[in-house]
């Protein structure tokens, strides 16, 4: 009788263990986790992929700071939890994935992303941006273009070889000019080869087997000219070329342009000498790919 009374406790017990010992392991909590890459677009700004996961309890928020404060995207919403209609921080369930750009302009390379769920626990990643420095280009400098009236010096170039030639020479070469130099009235301007068949300039290229159409941007006033280095700095501020010439040039002026091949390149007036027999002094740089 003692034997079985002691066996009946002692499964009791056992069981009181088992139980309680299941019961801890049901309320355990899973913490959330987050994951954060980062690429750049075409204009070289920052794209982070930002991958959230809920544990045991649902997300609550995810703020983001650069430097010393919230980061503001490229839509101009701010990554923190306020109530604004213009924060965007505040976020529910138990996944939540998005691409959130950033400026390449923007204060610090430095990204902190915090995620918290409705506990208040947090987790943070902290990212350094990278830059795109890829892609090579070509370089041209003191680039000397003859007036339609100069003898001396030709009026057509080649973008993507950096040549320069005479209207006979330019003929004969027609598919490689993607821009022609030319002096108004008053102004001096570049036009593209394709432009001058349907304008005054039509006699210039006649009989040309080819006329390429090149694109060129406004007046690009704010380009720092000399600090670009690579094809992307070039497609940062050359975005969608649309006219068909480029004009009312003067000695510091900015442009972009992209040919018919689908090339990205960037030009810089240093000088101007007025006049139809006068000429025009360019440095270029055009994306070799």
């Amino acid at each position: 009788m003692k034997k079985v009374k002691f066996l009946a406790m002692a499964l009791a017990a056992t069981t009181l263990i088992f139980g309680t010992t299941s019961c801890k392991k049901d309320d355990e909590k899973t913490e959330a986790s987050l994951t954060v890459t980062q690429t750049n677009n075409a204009n070289g700004d920052y794209v982070f992929h930002v991958d959230c996961r809920a544990g045991s309890v649902d997300l609550a928020t995810l703020t983001v700071v650069n430097g010393t404060t919230y980061a503001v995207d490229t839509a101009g919403k701010t990554w923190d939890a306020g109530s604004t209609s213009n924060s965007v921080g505040k976020i529910s369930g138990n996944a939540y994935v998005k691409d959130i750009t950033f400026s390449k302009s923007a204060a610090s390379k430095e990204f902190r992303f915090t995620l918290t769920d409705k506990d208040g626990v947090a987790i943070t990643v902290t990212k350094t941006a990278t830059d795109v420095t890829t892609g090579e280009i070509s370089t041209f400098t003191a680039t000397i273009l003859g007036a339609q009236s100069n003898n001396n010096t030709g009026s057509s170039f080649a973008a993507t070889t950096g040549a320069v030639y005479t209207q006979a020479n330019a003929k004969t070469n027609a598919t490689l000019v993607d821009m022609i130099y030319y002096f108004g009235s008053t102004n001096a301007e570049f036009i593209s080869p394709k432009y001058t068949s349907t304008s005054t300039f039509s006699a210039y290229v006649e009989g040309w087997a080819k006329l390429n159409e090149t694109k060129f941007t406004g007046k690009l006033a704010s380009v720092d000219f000399d600090g670009i280095t690579n094809a992307n700095g070039i497609a940062t501020v050359v975005s969608t070329p649309s006219t068909d010439k480029i004009d009312q040039l003067v000695k510091g002026d900015v442009f972009g342009f992209k040919t018919e091949g689908g090339k990205l390149g960037i030009a810089k007036v240093t000088d101007v000498v007025t006049g139809a027999t006068g000429s025009i002094t360019i440095d270029v740089k055009i994306a070799k790919n």
